[in-house]
């Protein structure tokens, strides 16, 4: 299981955004589920502005629907929006390897070995977090404005992602995909990542659309 995230001594809304995402994961707010503000301010003991910015995050990356300041519906997984979530990254990660492979450095391949060897020993509780760090890793090379598009995407993806493991249980073939992608980046192949990226990400998508 996923472990909600700890309270920051930072950011309220971003804190309380990832609990929410972990209780939709986990299906404790089941698709379809009112989120009324005044009741999450009082559970969560924020203030009620928290609540509107952390609604406005979750709507931005579709995992709510039908936001207002007083409540908000828990957005169920339709296979229209994996398709343009997935086909969206798809393209966003595509430009993010033409970018960051040719330029990256010794010190930047060997933290994205590092990152792969962390997913591929993460348990279920760290590793969307894990799969994030590692593709971003990948692309540290590229623009900072891109690295954020591209992690908004992934992040919106992961409770599909999580949906895909645990009916398809396909974990085979995801590992070979990362290592396919780790190697592109160590020869700074950009041909093949883009390849590599139409399938492990587009594909994807098409894959969970069918099974939904």
């Amino acid at each position: 299981m996923h472990r909600p995230p700890k309270r920051p001594t930072s950011s309220t809304a971003l804190w309380l955004a990832e609990v929410l995402r972990h209780a939709i994961i986990m299906g404790t707010l089941p698709p379809d589920e009112v989120l009324q503000a005044d009741e999450i301010a009082k559970s969560y003991e924020v203030k009620a502005d928290v609540v509107r910015e952390v609604f406005a995050l979750l709507k931005r990356d579709d995992w709510i629907d039908s936001v207002s300041n007083h409540s908000a519906v828990v957005a169920p997984l339709r296979a229209k929006d994996a398709i343009k979530l997935f086909e969206t990254r798809a393209r966003l990660e595509v430009e993010a390897a033409q970018q960051s492979f040719p330029n990256l450095t010794e010190d930047q391949i060997g933290a994205a070995e590092k990152a792969h060897r962390t997913l591929e020993n993460a348990i279920d509780e760290d590793r969307s977090q894990a799969h994030i760090n590692f593709h971003l890793a990948l692309y540290a090379a590229a623009e900072a404005s891109l690295l954020e598009q591209v992690e908004q995407k992934i992040r919106a993806s992961e409770r599909y992602l999580c949906f895909k493991r645990a009916v398809l249980n396909d974990g085979g073939a995801e590992h070979a995909e990362h290592l396919a992608f780790l190697h592109a980046a160590r020869a700074k192949d950009v041909e093949r990542a883009v390849r590599i990226v139409d399938a492990h990400i587009a594909n994807c998508g098409r894959l969970i659309a069918q099974t939904l």
